[in-house]
C-alpha cells in the first residue's frame, strides 16, 4: 500500500502520538511509515532516552533511575526536555529535502502541558515551510487487548527484552504504566481551540482518536490529510477481515470514521 498519491504537494505533515503506555502507539506509526518509508520516518523519544542513557554524556540532561516519576519536577522537566530535542530532530528532518513528507513523533504525549510546549515549537516552524499537523491519540479500554500489549512489551521493549525475571519486568512496567495513569489527560479539540486562540498565526490541527486496534475511529478539528483518510481506509479492512466481518459496502473510509 502506498500513499504517495494522497500526499499534499510541498505540504509536509507532522503526525503527534498521543496516549498512555502499551496502547500500540508505535505500532500504529510503524504502520504509517510502511505505507510509504521513502517520503515517511518515526522519530521516537524512548530510543533518543536510551541513547542518552548509554552515552551517558550529556550534562545538559540529569537521566535518573526514577526518571518515570510523575511526582518528581525533576523527572518531568527531564522526559520533557527528551521529547523536544527528539520533535526539533524530526523537525529538522522534515526541512533536510522535500523528499521528507511525513515525520511521527512517538511518545506518550500524555499531559496537556506536554502538548502545549510540542505546538508552542510547531508553531514556530509553521513559519518557515507549510506543515500539517495531526494528533493521534490510541486508546485501548479492552482488557484482552491490554494485558496482548504488555506480555509483548516485557519480552520486546528495549527496555526489557534483554532481562530473564519477565515477572519483575511486567511488575515494573506496570508501576511506570500506572504513574502514566495519574497524570493521563485525553485530548479534545477544545484544548486545540484554546491554543489556537493564543497564537499568532493560527494553523489546522486535526485529532483522530483511534480505540481498540481501529474499531472505532473519531475525528476533531480541521480535515485530516486526505491520506490519513486512505490509511484508515485500508487499515480497517483488515480489522474487519481479522474479525471476520462483512466487507462488501466498506467503500468510503468517511463511512468508518465518525466526525465530532
Amino acid at each position: 500500500m502506498s500513499i504517495q498519491n494522497h500526499l499534499s504537494q510541498g505540504t509536509k505533515t507532522v503526525i503527534v502520538m498521543v496516549g498512555l503506555p502499551a496502547r500500540g502507539k508505535s505500532t500504529i506509526a510503524e504502520q504509517i511509515c510502511r505505507c510509504d518509508p521513502k517520503h515517511s520516518r518515526i522519530f521516537n523519544a524512548g530510543q533518543k532516552r536510551r541513547q542518552l542513557e548509554r552515552a551517558g554524556t550529556d550534562a545538559s540532561l540529569e537521566l535518573k533511575e526514577q526518571i518515570f516519576d510523575m511526582t518528581d519536577p525533576g523527572c518531568v522537566e527531564t522526559r520533557d526536555e527528551i521529547a523536544m530535542r527528539t520533535l526539533v530532530e524530526l523537525l529538522d528532518w522534515l526541512q533536510e529535502s522535500d523528499n521528507h513528507k511525513i515525520g511521527i513523533f512517538d511518545a506518550t504525549n500524555s499531559t496537556l502541558k506536554r502538548r502545549k510546549l510540542i505546538l508552542s515549537t510547531l508553531e514556530e516552524r509553521a513559519t518557515t515551510m507549510p506543515l500539517n499537523f495531526v494528533f493521534l491519540e490510541v486508546i485501548v479500554d479492552s482488557k484482552d487487548i491490554l494485558e496482548e500489549h504488555l506480555y509483548w512489551k516485557v519480552r520486546h521493549s528495549d527496555d526489557y527484552k534483554h532481562l530473564s525475571d519477565k515477572d519483575w519486568c511486567l511488575s515494573d512496567f506496570q508501576s511506570r504504566m500506572r504513574q502514566y495513569e495519574a497524570v493521563y489527560e485525553t485530548i479534545d479539540d477544545q484544548e486545540i481551540s484554546a491554543y489556537q486562540k493564543s497564537m499568532e498565526r493560527p494553523f489546522s490541527i486535526s485529532i483522530l482518536k483511534v480505540r481498540n486496534r481501529f474499531d472505532q475511529c473519531f475525528f476533531y478539528g480541521e480535515e485530516a490529510p486526505a491520506f490519513i483518510h486512505y490509511m484508515l481506509f485500508a487499515w480497517r479492512r483488515r480489522r474487519f477481515l481479522e474479525t471476520r466481518r462483512h466487507l462488501a459496502t466498506l467503500r468510503d473510509p468517511r463511512e468508518m470514521i465518525v466526525r465530532v
